[in-house]
């Protein structure tokens, strides 16, 4: 696909810019103490798209740089992106230059030895405290796993969240928290009834994976502490684990009910 037609594609698949500005507003537990207490500290924004992300970040004070191989995603853009290959500007960054690394819907693009190499490169160019932010489709969720995914014939294929995390810790991380952030918010609630639909196409259909560079000493690592603690989001487990229980509450309450009736007829038998 060429990348004007890609842009296209973008733009009415992915979402309106207002709608994926308003998703990554929901990072501010972590980006936020990052902000406040490492003002005007860089970020680099690996496959940048049209900039979302960097309009956001720039508001909270941040330098950002922003790469795209498209020429057709920075069209009409007054954000600091500029075309090349991110995976090759990583590798010149200074050593721990940087406040955030982002990647946005991007790994799903590479092919393994390339994904490796990007976190590898991440993590030497991290501040101690830094952060790195993964965000891909999430194959929890089996509509995207099966059907949404493959809509993008650029995706390579899904990337499961284990092997991220895997990496993570075998690059060095101090520690690392998966964010399932789309869920509907009713959800949440304890006594919200969960369907078959809701196992199949409620899980978030993004996930992404935080991971922060150590040593545990550093102060902003005490400051993220709160956004490491939390938890985001419902598993494809969790939901399914919830059906399976409203489920058997359901045959448990049928066979009582059932067994009171029994013992009904049974004591009028008797007794008249």
């Amino acid at each position: 696909m060429d990348s004007q037609l890609y842009r296209a594609f973008e733009d009415q698949f992915r979402g309106s810019e207002k709608l994926i500005s308003a998703r990554l507003q929901q990072y501010e537990n972590f980006f936020i103490p990052i902000a406040s207490t490492n003002p005007g500290g860089s970020i680099f924004d690996a496959g940048c798209g049209r900039g979302e992300w960097i309009k956001l970040m720039r508001q909270y004070g941040f330098d950002c740089t922003g790469v795209d191989e498209n020429p057709y995603m920075a069209n009409g853009s007054d954000q600091p992106i500029h075309i090349g290959n991110a995976l090759e500007e990583i590798k010149h960054l200074p050593e721990e230059s940087q406040s955030i690394i982002s990647a946005f819907h991007l790994l799903e693009h590479l092919q393994c030895g390339l994904i490796i190499s990007f976190i590898e490169n991440a993590f030497k160019a991290l501040k101690p405290g830094g952060i790195l932010i993964i965000e891909m489709p999430n194959t929890e969720n089996i509509e995207v796993a099966g059907s949404s995914f493959w809509l993008d014939p650029s995706h390579l294929r899904p990337i499961p969240v284990a092997f991220i995390t895997f990496l993570f810790q075998e690059h060095g991380f101090y520690r690392y928290k998966v964010l399932r952030l789309q869920e509907e918010k009713d959800l949440h609630q304890f006594d919200r009834k969960i369907t078959l639909s809701d196992v199949f196409f409620g899980v978030s259909p993004d996930v992404a994976v935080v991971a922060q560079k150590g040593p545990e000493d550093q102060p902003l690592v005490k400051e993220l502490d709160v956004a490491f603690n939390k938890d985001y989001g419902l598993s494809l487990r969790d939901l399914v684990n919830r059906y399976d229980k409203q489920r058997e509450g359901g045959f448990l309450r049928r066979k009582r009910l059932h067994t009171a009736k029994v013992i009904k007829a049974l004591l009028k038998k008797y007794t008249t």
